[in-house]
């Protein structure tokens, strides 16, 4: 299939075509211990390294930098967490069930569905969708045996819930990628859903912390605020730089994240990203403490926080919702009210615009760096709210 110091391309997109011929490869790959990476179509592998194990090649999604990197996960690593996955969902349903794959399999959260299938013996299902779409994927669903696992971003959880669609169909749903926030997992558990909340990331091979408990063998530490993660699940590094997120502790191996948290009575809360941190007027502001007490008061509207420059404070919140929900002015307003309530006057938003569409990436993540952009062009032209 491929020499010891190369990857075999394997182009995986969302379509049926191509999710059974990824399976193929995927199972040769695996039962023959040989190298292989997930590509977008006209993408190239990048160039193996002889001191990894075999394994698979898998880019991160760059969804806040925009940087992308060829992550190594060795084969030992991708089957201890689709290993794990599956005892853990037996929990949830006692017999095997199939999966309805509804992510990229040239990511790792939907190349994982492929993996957990493949080890469980059942089938994995999906039609021909570049964008998703709520009525065609539960059309999908009835059409499965028995009562599917499915894994979703909290934007196509959100999609479904907004059409009402009967959850209950799913022995669970995996929901990571992102913030899941608690209006929305209320209202998708009043429609029947049993949801696992997700944490981890490519360099973890995909979750490996669910509903705020490591899987077996995972260790999680704080380090200097930050999560570090150590584990037979990890990568093996990065593929294109020098500089690995590799840290020694109590003679392991830990992946020290850019995600802070903090760990109570065994529980990981993540409580955001450090670069999620702006500094306005001298004062250190958390985006994602923002966003978050916004979702708690503005459930109902689809929001995004982000930090924009201005000449006076240095960097300012700016907020963006997508559609037209009420005159800017107005809204503003009641969100400035509800942040100054919670946390304070500095954390206030001083900019707001309505967006028709939030950026997302393929994978329903949120394009930040496209966001900006958005954002920006909508102050230059001066269809946004902006505190005088």
């Amino acid at each position: 299939m491929n020499s010891p110091n190369s990857y075999f391309p394997v182009h995986a997109e969302l379509d049926k075509n191509s999710v059974r011929i990824a399976q193929e490869q995927l199972s040769k790959a695996r039962m023959l211990g040989q190298n292989m990476a997930l590509c977008t179509p006209g993408q190239k592998p990048p160039i193996a390294r002889g001191d990894f194990d075999p394994g698979v090649a898998i880019a991160t999604t760059g969804s806040r930098s925009g940087k992308k990197r060829w992550a190594h996960l060795p084969w030992q690593a991708l089957l201890a967490s689709a290993e794990a996955t599956n005892q853990y969902l037996r929990a949830y349903c006692e017999t095997t069930q199939n999966w309805v794959l509804a992510l990229p399999p040239h990511h790792v959260a939907g190349f994982q569905v492929l993996l957990r299938a493949q080890l469980a013996n059942t089938d994995v299902y999906c039609n021909n969708q570049e964008n998703f779409d709520a009525a065609l994927f539960m059309e999908l669903v009835s059409t499965v045996p028995g009562r599917p696992f499915t894994a979703l971003v909290p934007t196509q959880l959100q999609r479904l819930v907004d059409t009402g669609a009967d959850l209950s169909r799913f022995s669970a749903i995996l929901v990571g990628g992102a913030f899941l926030p608690p209006a929305l997992d209320e209202k998708a558990k009043a429609l029947g859903g049993r949801l696992v909340r997700t944490y981890g990331m490519t360099e973890t091979a995909g979750g490996c912390v669910y509903d705020g408990m490591p899987l077996p063998e995972v260790e999680l530490q704080i380090v200097e605020n930050k999560i570090a993660i150590a584990g037979p699940t990890l990568m093996s590094g990065y593929l294109d730089e020098e500089d690995q997120p590799f840290i020694q502790r109590d003679g392991r191996r830990f992946l020290l994240t850019n995600d802070l948290g903090a760990i109570q009575d065994g529980i990981l809360h993540v409580e955001g990203r450090a670069d999620d941190v702006i500094v306005s007027g001298g004062e250190n502001i958390s985006l994602t403490r923002v966003q978050r007490a916004l979702h708690e008061a503005f459930g109902d509207l689809r929001i995004e926080v982000l930090g924009v420059p201005d000449p006076s404070w240095g960097e300012v919140v700016a907020v963006a919702v997508q559609g037209s929900p009420a005159p800017l002015a107005e809204l503003a307003d009641q969100m400035r009210q509800s942040i100054k309530t919670r946390l304070g006057r500095a954390s206030q938003p001083k900019v707001l615009c309505a967006l028709e569409q939030i950026p997302l990436y393929p994978n329903g993540k949120l394009n930040y760096r496209q966001l900006q952009m958005d954002v920006l062009e909508q102050i230059e032209c001066s269809r946004a709210w902006v505190r005088q």
